[in-house]
Order: C-alpha cells, then sequence, then structure tokens
C-alpha cells in the first residue's frame, strides 16, 4: 500500500495547480460514491445505475 501512496504523492509533487485541482475533485467524487455504496449495502438497496450488458460494451 505505501508504494501506491508513495507514487501518489510523487505524481502530485509534479503535478499543476490545474491538475491538482482536478485531482482534488475526483477524490470528492470518489469519497461521495465509496458512502454511497456503503450506505446503499447498509440499507440493502440496488445502485441507482442499470447495469450495462457484455453484449453492450463488445
Amino acid at each position: 500500500m505505501n508504494v501506491y501512496l508513495d507514487k501518489l504523492d510523487e505524481l502530485a509533487e509534479q503535478a499543476s495547480e490545474e491538475e491538482k485541482l482536478r485531482m482534488k475533485e475526483l477524490f470528492m467524487v470518489s469519497c461521495q460514491l465509496e458512502y454511497m455504496f456503503f450506505d446503499m449495502a447498509y440499507k440493502v438497496e440496488d445502485w441507482p445505475v442499470q447495469q450495462v450488458s457484455a453484449a453492450v460494451i463488445d
């Protein structure tokens, strides 16, 4: 796990201010999605997005 954190720190140090802002935005979205996932699991709910079949992806 530390290898990934070290790499992320390295990338963040080299990132432009615009890239850092985008990283923060994506982190916040990932936190919201993770919260929704565990909240829905706790409430035994379905994910609000329809699943895409494998045939559509191919």
